[in-house]
């Protein structure tokens, strides 16, 4: 089992990178962002890290989803080998099916999303002040050369 599931986690990671390649070819900088995120460390937890965390657990499901009823399909086939009956293994393919093309659909929006917040969040990010200060105060993402994050 463990095998399998690393096997299905390996072509997750291949349907992500095409994914990736088809988002840079449409608007031309969704790796140079998910680089650029990779490179940030946030002095707050910005709403949309913990969006994103959410995100990529789901697109995980459904990747996994996915490729777990190509192998349930494949395993069908192989009942209806050994005299499962047709409109059994029929059944049970066209379930697989759906649920292989549901994943994909799926983690190709969920994509499409993660891809749209670590856009966002490599913009400033706006922190809500303390200690019942309610004066929003926008903080550059960048550090300045003293090494502090400047107000802008």
């Amino acid at each position: 089992m463990i095998f399998a599931g690393l096997v299905f986690e390996d072509a997750g990671s291949h349907l992500e990178s095409w994914l990736d390649a088809r988002a840079d070819a449409v608007d031309g900088v969704h790796i140079k962002n998910w680089h650029d995120y990779l490179r940030t460390a946030f002095c707050a937890d910005p709403i949309g890290r913990r969006y994103i965390r959410t995100l990529v657990l789901k697109l995980k499901f459904e990747v996994g989803i996915a490729f777990a009823m190509a192998g349930a399909g494949l395993g069908v086939l192989r009942l209806g080998w050994f005299g499962l009956d047709n409109s059994t293994v029929l059944s049970a393919i066209a379930v697989c099916s759906l649920f292989f093309v549901w994943g994909l659909y799926e983690a190709c929006q969920t994509h499409r999303a993660l891809g749209i917040t670590r856009a966002q969040l490599l913009k400033e990010v706006r922190i809500i002040g303390g200690k019942g200060d309610a004066t929003p105060v926008q903080v550059s993402r960048r550090s300045t050369d003293e090494g502090e994050i400047s107000p802008s």
